[in-house]
């Protein structure tokens, strides 16, 4: 806890650790395996992706993708190994779980498995979904080949984590540097790849530049060992290896876009052969959150020496340092120097950057970004309003209940992220991409001052967040809101087509996981076999999931079509490009023309047409051959007023995305299902002349939750008013009555610790802010007869509660 601003962390203190758990302490912690049933689902999901790939290749109808094939079989061959290494021990084998070679088991969590099945194949599984969806969606070999060559990168991190299974297991070191470590592992990792590319697997990163694999494998194992030594006891193995992959492939696209800005013609990074295009250039959305994560990785490197110099200064009590007055100064200044830093770092380092990439003003583009949609101004207020009201009405329970689980605490911001993150993607997906990469840049700084205890901030932090520990932060960071947000964001981050999908991180933490931890454990009775979960809480989560998911669904449609002719009049449902211009408020009117009744060569509109419109028509184009924003473009350069693009085989409606700039985009269009865009052809077809149509925006207006969400966004000010005074007056009455008078405080026995002295259960640290006790501190005798620092009791009680509640029996 705190100690005048000195900063420790529950769960720090390896021995009350093993206490909890019943060990001895000479006892070693035991990384336990992964069930059966587990590692069968992992490997029944890998198998189904390879078979989702493998139904989905046909549809590619022109030309062919080299190497897509070998995809399937790098997975197929991916889960078999990691399932033999696993499962297969030599005689002389390790009986301990799995690790990074080299590091200890005090390293890792151990009350859970050490997650080996999921640091292998969960990141390679996710990017074959994501290769799957490409080729639904824009069936463009050019960035096909992109997001494989990706996918291949994937699977050979993959490889790196089966690679450490093993030597951990098979192959003990104890006193090699961890230089050497990195080296070994580097080198093996790239010896793999080399064997793999000889047999023809993996051939789209076999044409890379061998600058490519170096810089990936190197990283990627720095990585791990950097994470397993700074991060003791926060992951497990395989989390571990998942954040290295993560963090991994943002540096991989970091360093190629960056390469190919600077050494345009001369960096061998920037060739390349017409049979691969592995570097697609990003989205602008995605150059921010490149520069946001990566970015608030490279400020704590840079201001290291800083940060912990704030730590080393606020783990030293104030009532024993020779002159206080000047070692305050010193925290204020080191606390100074950490803030300027920082904002150096951004403006000079990362702002340069993405404005060398963006070839505009980054923070001009983001206020341009925000200020072009009265949504995202809305959404901004909403957010703010409802963060405002939650933590107020948080701090209010907190304070005037008396018994506030950490389950109902942790659960409460699990229905605030619901509640903020759902209408926020319905309402516009690319500024919730934007807005989840700031919110944990954010995050992630916001931890770099709760554990280095900067001032002024530092403290408050640790005592607001220290109410939500459990024991997955039992490391030095606390990382429950971070894994919150990134479940959440994960899904919005991969830009799906289908928004049910995107939305699948949200229902499942936020919506899936609270109700079945609410029901499960106020109505669980049947647990499953060797687990604290139930029957009925599984059963909760399914169902919740479930039916959040048909009501999303049902609110999905986003703008409408009206045909007039004299045929009929009907009306068809169709969603607005997450590219381009939305439609007027008023919306668009125009005669619809099947682009196969101009040139019946050209139905899919992949290229321009050889006789412009001479009067502006809205185009229907149908699905395939090309990406939706070639279709775009070439229709908007032959004279058209928008576009209709029809899918030829699958009803549903997706939301056409983009990668690159956009911004040459001046005409809007939308997507219609199989039903749809056949009903619309026919017409026209019928007709013999062009109908007329409107596309009308509706963006949700006929949504029935949006009076809640106008009525949260308009009153936020009336109700926050109301609330500060409400809060005003009780923290008055608070004040009065929860908080130790400082003269009966002043009052209580003190005794001078002396370790000789020692009774054999006696305590040997304040539970406070478990800084073990040394001769000559001065401690406080509680009426309980537990004692604490002066320091540490003489705060709590003066400004937190008149009794303790982290005594540690």
């Amino acid at each position: 806890m705190v100690v005048n601003g000195g900063v420790e962390f529950l769960g720090k203190n390896s021995l009350e650790h093993l206490k909890k758990q019943g060990m001895s302490h000479s006892q070693q912690p035991h990384l336990s395996t992964a069930s059966l049933v587990e590692r069968l689902i992992m490997v029944a999901t890998t198998l189904l992706a390879t078979v989702r790939l493998l139904q989905t290749m046909p549809s590619i109808k022109n030309g062919y993708v080299e190497g897509i094939g070998s995809v399937q079989l790098d997975l197929a061959l991916l889960v078999v190994w990691t399932w033999c290494v696993y499962s297969i021990r030599f005689p002389n084998a390790r009986q301990e779980g799995h690790r990074i070679w080299g590091t200890d088991v005090k390293c890792y969590r151990t009350e859970v498995d050490d997650g080996s099945f999921y640091g292998a194949l969960l990141i390679p599984i996710m990017s074959v979904a994501k290769l799957v969806d490409i080729h639904k969606s824009s069936k463009n070999d050019s960035y096909i080949e992109f997001i494989q060559t990706n996918t291949e990168l994937c699977i050979l991190l993959g490889c790196g984590v089966i690679l450490h299974m093993f030597l951990s297991k098979h192959f003990t070191i104890k006193k090699l540097a961890t230089i050497w470590t990195i080296a070994i592992t580097s080198g093996l990792s790239i010896m793999i790849y080399l064997i793999l590319s000889n047999f023809e697997r993996l051939p789209l990163l076999k044409k890379l530049p061998w600058q490519y694999i170096l810089f990936s494998q190197t990283f990627y194992h720095v990585s791990l060992y950097s994470i397993a030594y700074l991060f003791k006891k926060s992951f497990t193995f395989g989390e571990l290896a998942i954040v290295a992959q993560s963090i991994t492939l943002l540096a991989v696209e970091a360093w190629v876009v960056t390469v190919n800005e600077v050494f345009p013609l001369y960096s061998p990074v920037s060739i390349r052969s017409d049979s691969i295009k592995f570097f697609e250039y990003p989205h602008p959305i995605t150059i921010f959150q490149i520069a946001l994560i990566l970015g608030m990785l490279l400020i704590g490197i840079l201001l290291s020496p800083f940060l912990f110099r704030s730590r080393y200064l606020a783990q030293q009590p104030m009532w024993k340092a020779k002159d206080p007055h000047s070692f305050e100064t010193e925290k204020k200044w080191t606390a100074c120097i950490i803030y300027g830093g920082t904002i150096i770092i951004v403006l000079c380092c990362l702002g340069q950057w993405v404005q060398m990439l963006l070839k505009a003003n980054p923070y001009l583009w983001i206020f341009k970004f925000i200020v072009d949609s009265s949504t995202r101004i809305l959404l901004m207020i909403y957010w703010i309003a409802a963060l405002g009201i939650s933590l107020f009405l948080f701090n209010y329970i907190s304070r005037t209940r008396k018994h506030f689980s950490l389950n109902a605490k942790r659960k409460y911001f699990h229905a605030l992220a619901v509640a903020m993150f759902i209408p926020g993607y319905l309402l516009d997906p690319l500024f919730m991409d934007l807005a989840f990469s700031i919110a944990l840049s954010a995050l992630i700084y916001l931890e770099y001052l709760r554990y280095f205890a900067v001032f002024p901030v530092g403290k408050q932090l640790h005592l607001f967040l220290s109410e939500f520990v459990d024991n997955r932060d039992a490391g030095p960071a606390i990382l429950s809101h971070i894994y919150l947000l990134v479940g959440c964001a994960g899904c919005v981050w991969l830009k799906g087509n289908s928004k049910i999908a995107g939305l699948s991180g949200i229902l499942t933490l936020g919506l899936g996981d609270s109700m079945a931890s609410i029901i499960g454990r106020k109505y669980g009775r049947r647990r499953w076999h060797g687990t604290s979960k139930t029957f009925e809480g599984t059963a909760a989560f399914i169902i919740f999931v479930l039916l959040g998911t048909a009501m999303i669904d049902s609110f999905l449609i986003t703008d409408q079509v009206f045909t007039f002719s004299q045929a009929t009049n009907a009306t068809f449902f169709d969603r607005i490009a997450a590219f381009g211009p939305r439609l007027p408020e008023d919306g668009l009117e125009g005669h619809l023309i099947p682009l196969d009744m101009i040139e019946s060569d050209n139905i899919n509109g992949c290229r321009a047409l050889e006789k412009p419109f001479v009067t502006p028509a809205i185009v229907l184009v149908e699905r395939g051959h090309c990406s939706f924003i070639e279709k775009v473009r070439n229709m908007q350069s032959s004279g058209a007023l928008a576009v209709v693009v029809g899918d030829p085989e699958r009803n549903g409606l997706i939301t056409m995305y983009a990668t690159g700039n956009t911004s040459d985009i001046q005409i809007p269009s939308v997507f219609v299902g199989q039903k749809d865009y056949s009903e619309l052809r026919s017409i026209s077809l019928i007709s013999g002349n062009p109908i007329l149509i409107m596309l009308v925006k509706d963006d949700l207006l006929q949504w029935p939750l949006l009076d809640v969400i106008i009525v949260v966004i308009l009153s936020p000010t009336v109700v926050m008013i109301f609330i500060y005074v409400l809060w005003r007056i009780r923290q008055r009455q608070l004040n009065r009555q929860d908080i130790a008078p400082q003269q009966v405080v002043c009052n209580l026995p003190r005794k001078i610790y002396r370790q000789s002295k020692r009774q054999e259960n006696d305590p040997q640290e304040c539970a406070i802010c478990l800084d073990d006790y040394a001769d000559g501190d001065e401690l406080r005798i509680m009426p309980c007869k537990h004692e604490f620092h002066v320091g540490c009791i003489d705060s709590w009680l003066t400004t937190r509660k008149k009794f303790v509640s982290v005594i540690f029996d």
